[in-house]
């Protein structure tokens, strides 16, 4: 049971506009906001009270009131008796109490005790004790905690929510849990602070239920195989090679390894290693040992700089005719390559994703090696993962997850932690200064260039509205200074070859300053960098920070990094200036921000918990994760409905974060709002992250995938703009909805490259010319109607109208909820059997029918106050008709709103007129109804009003879930079977 907010009494337009700007919908949505604190109103004494403490006091009022005029604000102050203590009372714009209050009234009074000026700021005075004594808080911009209780009091009273039970009975009553719905209401309606306690306790056990369940369901059970026979006796002659002694830590992870490799069972290992603790030797030596066993060996390298680096430090260490060979899409031998992959030729592999593709054959592969795992989504992983059913596998990390996090997240894998570093690595300076002091840095930087040393700067943008520092001003900033020839920059927008030349022109220099943005974090190890500059550091979590100071101090060379704040230097500045220890630093950030940003490093969804701690709720954690690996695959009993439940189906979206005008905000909002509003949904955003992060909040049901290319908005060629930039964020989600990792598109626009580009992304080109755009567009009733434009088909008939026009219908009935909907021509002075020769054809096609409601020709005149539902139209006359009726009728409210003002003198009449002209407005508001459908695919793909709504795109996101939700491709194709294209069968 889904109540809307509007059907509760007491909310209003206005409040039901409040409530929308804060993601709540309905009944369940508000009842599941819960108050973020509350205020306590139980008498105290100020014996028992501490400095700055928050009291509620009776006392006498034992002076007159006096006004302090010279304040800039209204201040009235007092002196109070309470238990034998005076304290001076300050009300600040509280006028009305010279009025209402005089001396020796008795009064409670709540405020901050100041306990060494013995004074009370107050802002609350009362008569009568009439203060509750526990009072939600909520803070919603523009509503009163007051307004919001009385809301849920009359929805709990007239039992308007519904609250159902989503734990086992059996974990609720071992643990002795509230249920859900008990649970809820003492959450809003606490009696004392042992209710609020026990609520919170239970929505904590509920938090970690559901964040363990996500991984337990990912455990599988451990394949059998047969031991690895390694060759122990060469392992030892290539360890000895190695020009340094390996550390303890390296050492106990080298033998977790080999011990994985006596065992009968696929080994699955994560090797965390703090920045610079030589993860990858301890995996060079674990391939080597596989390959002595007479396996083939693969590590895939998240970047191609980072994939030759293995590759040369691993030959280096090789010279007993082991063939070692690089795999990248830059590889100019690479048929040769894989034909000898296949043969089992060669039996090391180095490579990036070049790796997972199909025509990648294994002879006989032992051991997989992952580096940097989180760099890569979970497709990608597997896609490599899948090509062998025995191989184990090792994942390598230099980000440090805490214990809390790591044994959630790779629960079934066994893990190594490499603290220790090289012992001639020197520790690095670390010093936090604000972007007032960057004289500092620049003489810094000029001590380490007169050192023949070199530099690296990292800007969190390369261009944003919202960053003070990005590429460009920073580059500006450094020219000033020093030498052109000196300043090298790359970033993701950058070509590949050009992102390469720039790192290989700054390494083969002599000193040299590299400006970049965070993609230097991993796979760039230069001994001779000792400097590292971080602008606007306030906007990097600890553990990123961690990760780019690791770029220096690389060799025996003392290294300096600098971070420079913003704004004030933050508390998190201050504990890495102090600390190098990156598993602390992981802890203090998942203290200090959540699970959030360790969580989005390594590509998974987590919650925005509401009272789960991941530091002080590890026991809670811990048992949630035993009780479901006790009962995994099995169903959970509903108690409260006496049945067996299957877990919800998830609808997967996939939406394109630049579409439009790329605006980022009402995009990323949008989508957070279709997030709390469906929790079935589960949506990826294709797009710039670093343009993105100011408005992205933790989700455990949302992906970013990041990429900077788009299409351009004003294309003139989509075929050109296709197949010069095949890596836009538009194709991209389209790919993966046709790889099968999500069932539908969103996207903003534009229009042309959307419809046009649409196709052109097909496979087979040709049968995917019948493609038409079908905004649902503002009518006189508010309700909306879809206008299906089919003016990008090419040779376009008759009968593709009306195969559009039933597609058209079963969306208008099972996503708009219109029964038997109407269907109408629009021509230009049409009657019937008139017209165009296109146009007359299709009028007895919609006539006959039987999967359509035809009522016959509209001219354009008629449209806007018409009942009809769905309206065909051919050409791009449907855009044009759309943009001028809504152009039209906003135009004709404004002259109404003028006349109501000239003409109106009754009050009344002008309240009514006023009310009848924002229903009118609202009519037309597009964004209030839906998406556009994008027509024609066997894919879901709906277009968004604009970019510039949040709203927009929330409805779009709607109508996409809606679509999936009832059906309608496979609807369509049922009744269009035959229509073969209709039915292409990939993007």
């Amino acid at each position: 049971m889904i109540v809307k907010l509007e059907k509760v009494k007491g909310v209003g337009e206005k409040l039901k506009k409040v409530f929308r700007q804060n993601g709540i919908w309905s009944t369940y949505d508000l009842a599941r906001f819960f108050p973020s604190s509350y205020d306590e109103f139980e008498l105290t004494t100020l014996d028992s009270s501490k400095h700055n403490e928050v009291v509620t006091i009776k006392g006498i009022v034992i002076s007159d009131l006096e006004k302090n005029i010279y304040s800039r604000v209204d201040m009235i102050t007092f002196d109070l008796e309470t238990n034998k203590t005076v304290v001076k009372v300050i009300a600040f714009n509280q006028k009305f109490l010279m009025n209402s209050l005089k001396k020796t009234d008795d009064i409670y009074i709540k405020g901050k005790y100041d306990f060494y000026k013995k004074k009370i700021i107050v802002n609350k005075i009362m008569k009568e004790n009439s203060f509750e004594s526990i009072k939600p808080k909520y803070k919603i911009d523009g509503m009163s905690d007051t307004i919001i209780s009385k809301i849920l009091f009359n929805i709990f009273e007239e039992n308007q929510v519904e609250i159902y039970e989503n734990m086992p009975k059996t974990i609720l009553t071992k643990y002795k849990l509230l249920d859900r719905y008990e649970a809820y209401k003492k959450l809003h309606f606490p009696n004392n602070n042992n209710e609020i306690e026990l609520a919170k306790r239970r929505i904590k056990f509920e938090e970690a239920y559901f964040f363990q369940k996500e991984f337990v369901n990912k455990i599988n059970k451990r394949i059998t195989r047969e031991k690895r026979k390694y060759d122990l006796q060469k392992v030892k002659s290539f360890i000895e090679k190695i020009p340094y002694q390996l550390t303890n830590d390296q050492k106990q992870a080298v033998n977790d390894v080999f011990g994985d490799f006596k065992k009968s069972e696929v080994g699955y290992r994560l090797i965390q290693g703090d920045v610079g603790s030589g993860k990858t030797i301890v995996a060079n030596i674990a391939m080597y040992g596989v390959v002595t066993a007479g396996f083939q060996t693969v590590l895939m390298a998240p970047t191609e700089l980072l994939a030759k680096q293995h590759y040369e430090g691993f030959k280096r260490l090789l010279n007993d005719g082991l063939r070692i060979e690089l795999l990248t899409s830059d590889s100019k031998n690479k048929e040769e390559i894989k034909n000898s992959i296949k043969d089992g030729n060669i039996k090391i592999i180095i490579g990036t994703h070049a790796l997972i593709q199909d025509d990648v054959e294994f002879n006989n592969l032992g051991l997989i090696v992952i580096d940097e795992q989180h760099k890569f989504g979970v497709e990608t992983r597997n896609q490599l993962i899948k090509k062998s059913i025995d191989a184990d596998l090792i994942y390598l990390t230099a980000t440090p997850i805490p214990r809390t996090l790591a044994i959630s997240l790779f629960g079934d894998a066994d893990i190594s932690v490499i603290k220790e570093k090289p012992q001639k690595r020197k520790k690095i300076i670390t010093k936090a200064i604000t972007d007032k002091d960057l004289t500092i840095v620049f003489d810094e930087i000029q001590k380490t260039l007169e050192r023949n040393e070199k530099v690296y700067v990292v800007v969190p943008a390369i261009e944003s509205e919202h960053a003070k520092y990005n590429i460009q001003n920073v580059y500006e900033l450094l020219l000033g200074k020093f030498s052109d020839k000196e300043i090298f920059i790359t970033h993701g927008k950058n070509k590949k070859d050009e992102q390469e030349k720039a790192i290989l022109n700054f390494m083969n220099s002599k000193r040299g300053i590299l400006i970049a943005t965070t993609m230097i974090e991993v796979g760039i190890d230069i001994p001779k960098t000792t400097l590292m500059v971080i602008f606007s550091a306030n906007f990097f979590g600890l553990s990123q920070l961690h990760q780019l100071r690791g770029r220096v101090g690389r060799g025996h060379l003392e290294s300096k990094c600098y971070l420079i704040s913003t704004g004030d230097i933050e508390e998190r500045l201050e504990i890495i200036e102090k600390e190098d220890d990156g598993f602390i630093l992981s802890d203090y950030d998942l203290k200090l921000r959540g699970p959030g940003d360790l969580l989005g490093v390594i590509q998974t969804g987590f919650n925005d918990f509401k009272f789960l701690d991941f530091i002080n709720d590890y026991e809670i954690l811990k048992m949630m994760r035993e009780e479901l690996l006790k009962t995994k695959n099995k169903l959970w009993y509903n108690y409260k409905y006496q049945e067996v439940r299957e877990e919800r189906k998830m609808i997967k979206l996939a939406v394109d974060g630049m579409g439009g005008d790329f605006a980022p905000e009402p995009i990323v909002k949008g989508t957070l709002l279709a997030l709390e509003k469906y929790r079935d949904l589960e949506i990826t955003i294709f797009g710039d992250e670093n343009k993105m992060k100011p408005f992205l909040k933790p989700h455990d049901r949302l992906k970013v995938i990041h990429t900077e290319a788009y299409l351009d908005m004003g294309v003139k060629d989509p075929v050109r703009e296709y197949r010069r930039n095949k890596e836009a964020s538009l194709f991209k989600a389209m790919q993966y909805v046709a790889d099968g990792n999500a069932e539908a598109v969103v996207t903003a626009g534009p229009t042309q490259a959307v419809v046009v580009g649409g196709h052109l992304a097909l496979k087979r080109m040709p049968e995917m010319r019948r493609v038409a755009i079908a905004p649902v567009i503002p009518s006189y009733d508010g309700r909306g109607k879809i206008l299906l434009d089919s003016g990008a088909n090419v040779d376009l008939k008759a009968e593709h109208l009306v195969d559009l026009a039933v597609y058209a219908s079963i969306v208008a009935e099972r996503v708009l909820n219109r029964k038997n909907p109407t269907v109408a021509l629009v021509n230009i002075g049409a009657e019937e059997g008139k017209g165009r020769e296109i146009e007359v054809e299709a009028y007895e096609l919609l006539k006959n029918n039987p999967n359509i409601n035809f009522v016959g020709n509209l001219e354009p005149k008629e449209v806007f106050v018409s009942d009809v539902d769905i309206l065909v139209t051919d050409g791009f006359t449907g855009n044009i008709l759309m943009k001028t009726m809504e152009g039209t009728a906003l135009g004709l409210g404004k002259v109404l709103k003028r006349e109501i003002k000239a003409s109106l003198r009754s009050k009344i009449g002008a309240l009514f007129m006023k009310k009848a002209l924002y229903k009118f407005k609202k009519a037309l508001d597009a964004s209030e109804i839906g998406g556009a459908l994008v027509v024609g695919l066997n894919h879901v793909l709906i277009k968004a009003h604009g970019s510039s709504n949040d709203y927009a795109f929330f409805n779009a996101i709607r109508q996409a879930r809606s679509m999936v939700e009832s059906n309608v491709i496979k609807t369509v194709e049922e009744i269009l079977s035959k229509k073969a294209w209709l039915s292409c069968k990939s993007y």
